[in-house]
């Protein structure tokens, strides 16, 4: 979940990358500084998203694990990762 007044990450990356491109600065750069921020900013939005997915599977093998009806110790450990990950995942949708 975003907060209250934050912009959309591609609509900042293609606003940072409109002001690379239009901005007035006499030697270039503050237009190279500004689309290297943008494309850092998608280049960390893409990670993210890769380690969200593995996240989210990560949690589905644990919670398959864990509700086996076989091995108690592993489904204890398996419930407590799985416990832990929803934690990690819930809190990144906070931000």
């Amino acid at each position: 979940m975003k907060s209250a007044g934050r912009t959309d990450t591609a609509v900042l990356i293609a606003a940072m990358r409109d002001l690379s491109r239009t901005i007035i600065s006499d030697d270039g750069v503050a237009n190279a500084a500004i689309a290297e921020a943008a494309d850092r900013i998608q280049e960390q939005a893409m990670q993210i998203d890769a380690l969200t997915a593995g996240l989210e599977t990560a949690l589905e093998v644990l919670e398959q694990i864990a509700t086996t009806p076989r091995n108690r110790g592993a489904k204890r450990n398996a419930s407590a990762a799985a416990v832990f990950l929803r934690t990690q995942l819930d809190g990144r949708h906070r931000r």
